[in-house]
This record gives C-alpha cells, structure tokens and sequence, in this order.
C-alpha cells in the first residue's frame, strides 16, 4: 500500500489509452478511465468507479504497488493555483479512516496531494471526483 499523506510531483496528463493498457487485468468489467496522469516515480488513474494508484518500488521501479481508493472514502477534494487555472496547481484529496493519530483506535484523515505541470485542467478533475463523493 502506498506511505498514505505523500505527495506526487510533475504529474502530467497521461491519456486514457496508455492508462487503459497499463490497467489491462485490473479495470473492472465496464469500468473506464476518465484521466489519467504520469509524475515522478508514479502515477494516477481516475476510473468512474475508484481512484488507482500506481507507485514504482525498490531501487529500480520495476516493482509497482496498486492501491484503490473508492470515492466512498475520499472525504474531502481541494484546488489550489497559483495564478488562475493554466499554471501550476495542486490537488488534495483527503481519505478517512485510513490512518491513526497518537490516540489509540482514534482514525485521522490521510491526504494524497498531485501537483500538476502546467496546463492540465484541474477544474474539470475536481468536478469530476467531487460530482463522485457528494
């Protein structure tokens, strides 16, 4: 499973069928990829039914960790930019239930932050996660 409250960086629009062939074996019959994007040492698929991560292991990459995240547990989704929505931004999306804090048994939210190269379009990711988790 993926270090949950991590960060991925440089992530850029991959496309669906480049994410589809990678996902061959994983997607759910009738489930589609609506984005998808490459970064640093991993990336993320967005499906109509669940957000997939996939993070390189080891030394060389080759080994890869899948983790599902249904839009059942993704309490919270948050925007940020930093001069209007053609520069860099960022993406929060805050998963509960899933971690501790120093209270035994007391569930805090983790947070998975994309930021994004220029140009990709986060409004229309956040509308499409929110319009998921609402």
């Amino acid at each position: 499973m993926i270090d949950f409250n991590t960060t991925f960086t440089k992530m850029d629009d991959m496309g669906h069928g480049e994410a589809n062939t990678l996902l061959d074996g994983l997607l759910l019959d009738g489930e589609t990829v609506h984005a998808a994007f490459t970064g640093t040492r991993g990336w993320v698929a967005f499906t109509d039914r669940r957000v997939i991560i996939v993070t390189a292991q080891g030394i060389t990459g080759k080994k890869k960790d899948y983790t599902t995240l249904p839009y059942s547990g993704i309490r919270a989704a948050s925007v940020d930019t930093t001069d209007g929505f053609e520069t860099d931004a960022n993406m929060e999306l805050w998963i509960g239930d899933l971690g501790f804090s120093g209270l035994v048994g007391v569930a805090t939210p983790c947070k998975i932050r994309l930021e994004f190269v220029p140009g990709v379009d986060v409004r229309d990711l956040e509308r499409f996660v929110v319009d998921r988790i609402l």
